[in-house]
């Protein structure tokens, strides 16, 4: 009689699990863009060491996550000089007066 109490809850356990993962995976969609893989790099021991002891991180995986997240801006930025000289714009525009019809 206990072994068919028991199979309930291992069912229920298995279905839980599985509720928990699809709302990690919605939320992980969500924020990130897409789901997380271990990477495995081969980097510069001595830079990784610097990375972390001049950013002031504690892991490795901060220093290069940051590391990341600025080489991505500076490129975003390098994009942007790209639109100077291509947008049109009028030298006498008044955005007070525009503000004002609203």
């Amino acid at each position: 009689m206990q072994n068919k109490q028991i199979l309930p809850i291992a069912a229920s356990a298995v279905q839980l699990y599985k509720i928990r993962l699809i709302q990690h995976i919605r939320v992980c969609d969500y924020m990130c863009g897409g789901r997380h893989m271990a990477t495995n790099l081969q980097l510069d021991d001595k830079l990784i060491k610097q990375a972390v002891s001049l950013g002031g991180h504690h892991t490795k995986r901060a220093a290069v996550t940051q590391a990341l997240s600025d080489y991505i801006r500076n490129l975003q930025q390098e994009r942007i000089l790209d639109l100077f000289g291509t947008v049109d714009f009028t030298t006498g525009y008044d955005y007070k007066q525009q503000r004002a019809k609203a």
